[in-house]
């Protein structure tokens, strides 16, 4: 038992009195692992509150049969689309099937996929 007293004694005189910034090191990492519990208990964690999107339906039509059917184009999205997809929104589009290309569609539903209706959350269906 002397002996284990005299061999922490010999390791608190060799090591901490001879050199201070250990010691110094030794009190900053156990102040520091302190007040980092203590501020963790503090504050409790906090999510923000969930963000609720709108899923669009694009629909395209040649903008030159739109005006005779567009009652029923307008009826279609809002009572079947809408209805029957939740938290769904449809987007009707009268286009020139001559002037846009597939490949213009297609950049033109991608730009809606990633920024949307202005200020309103939303992904493309």
């Amino acid at each position: 038992m002397k002996a284990i007293r005299s061999l922490g004694y010999r390791f608190l005189d060799t090591a901490l009195v001879r050199k201070p910034h250990l010691f110094l090191v030794l009190v900053v990492f156990l102040l520091s692992s302190l007040f980092q519990g203590l501020v963790m208990y503090w504050q409790p964690a906090r999510a923000d509150e969930p963000v609720e999107r709108v899923n669009l339906v694009a629909v395209l039509v040649d903008n030159k049969i739109y005006k005779d059917i567009q009652a029923d184009v307008e009826r279609y999205t809002r009572d079947y689309i809408q209805q029957q997809l939740s938290n769904t929104k449809a987007l009707v589009f009268p286009i020139d099937v001559k002037i846009f290309t597939p490949a213009k569609i297609a950049k033109i539903l991608e730009n809606l996929y990633f920024e949307g209706e202005v200020d309103k959350v939303s992904s493309l269906q």
